[in-house]
């Protein structure tokens, strides 16, 4: 297994790391367990990979929902920890140990990609966060943590820019870039989207999405990028959604104004 050396983190251990280094090193990785993964484009078996290359122990719960309407996803323990899952309708604590990840069992029941995503995000967690927070190397505030809970807002998508990131905000977009690149790596998906753009009619390879359109005059980008996301989620066994946010991060879809570009671009550290 490559292991994540990232010397530059805060004091409670979240690493300072930019997009483009989680993906080469999250690539680097596929690289490593499964090489035709990075020369044709295809699926990733996440939960093998997650089990057999980062040596993580996956374990299939039913999450209870603590509060109300924010269904936990997934888990990663970094030190052992009490999680309440649910049995026979109840809620009952279970001790888990560190390293630990706990996948929601509804989540195991979805077919559109999302229980890969959120695997191969636990995985993320596992890979970069986990070595610091699991008691190794500990500084004083990284005592405090013994389990990272993931809920289904903080998956697949960008982080909110209207406000300041916290701690938590970082580990959870370097998860998510993390779980992209694992699933879509960009040596295929790349050229296999410009390809697709290029079909779209888009001869740069780059899809421009009109910037206003209040009549819905452009009813043709609509319906292209809806068959592109369609042909991606096939192709990767991702979700629509995983796929049109790792498209933008690796400038293959933009708008007409510049100044609507997800921040990472505008910040020039896209492909």
């Amino acid at each position: 297994m490559i292991e994540f050396n990232c010397p530059n983190r805060k004091y409670d251990g979240t690493p300072v790391v930019c997009d483009l280094e989680v993906m080469a090193y999250a690539e680097a990785q596929v690289g490593d367990y499964k090489p035709d993964l990075l020369k044709t484009p295809g699926k990733i078996n996440a939960l093998h990979f997650v089990e057999s290359y980062l040596n993580a122990a996956v374990d299939v719960q039913g999450i209870y929902n603590i509060i109300p309407g924010m269904g936990i996803n997934g888990i990663t323990v970094f030190k052992d920890a009490m999680i309440p899952v649910r049995e026979d309708g109840k809620s009952v604590s279970k001790l888990f140990p560190a390293g630990a990840i706990i996948i929601d069992s509804d989540v195991m029941d979805r077919e559109d990609g999302f229980a890969q995503f959120t695997i191969a995000h636990e995985g993320g967690h596992f890979a970069m966060h986990y070595p610091a927070f699991c008691g190794q190397d500990i500084l004083a505030a990284r005592n405090t943590m013994d389990k990272i809970m993931c809920r289904s807002n903080m998956l697949e998508t960008d982080r909110p820019e209207n406000r300041k990131w916290t701690d938590r905000d970082f580990m959870e977009h370097q998860a998510n870039v993390y779980a992209a690149s694992i699933l879509m790596p960009r040596p295929t998906f790349v050229p296999f989207v410009m390809a697709l753009n290029k079909k779209a009619g888009y001869r740069d390879g780059i899809f421009v999405r009109p910037s206003i359109d209040p009549f819905f005059q452009y009813r043709d980008w609509y319906v292209f990028l809806d068959e592109i996301g369609q042909k991606i989620a096939e192709t990767y066994g991702v979700s629509e959604s995983a796929a049109f946010v790792h498209m933008k991060r690796c400038g293959l879809i933009r708008t007409e104004d510049p100044k609507e570009l997800p921040l990472y671009i505008r910040r020039g550290i896209a492909v």
